[in-house]
């Protein structure tokens, strides 16, 4: 992914981020991903940024299901 903009998943299916965000996604750290139905899975630990490229996204689960089946078994979360 790249750029600085609110996302919105809403419907049924099912959206899966394999790879991860380039360094010119979300340089402000205004990026909200918002789950109100239907399925998120990230299959890479930076498809929403890092906290080395200091550009890691929100995500607001409000309904559906957020999923992460990477190699790791943990995301860093961005600082507060």
């Amino acid at each position: 992914m790249q750029g600085e903009q609110a996302v919105t998943i809403s419907g049924a299916g099912k959206i899966v981020l394999s790879a991860p965000a380039t360094g010119i996604f979300n340089p402000g750290l205004t990026a909200n991903v918002t789950i109100d139905s239907g399925t998120l899975e990230l299959q890479d630990v930076g498809a929403l940024g890092t906290a080395v490229l200091a550009n890691a996204a929100n995500v607001i689960v409000n309904g559906g299901a957020f999923y992460y089946n990477g190699p790791n078994n943990t995301a860093a979360m961005p600082p507060k």
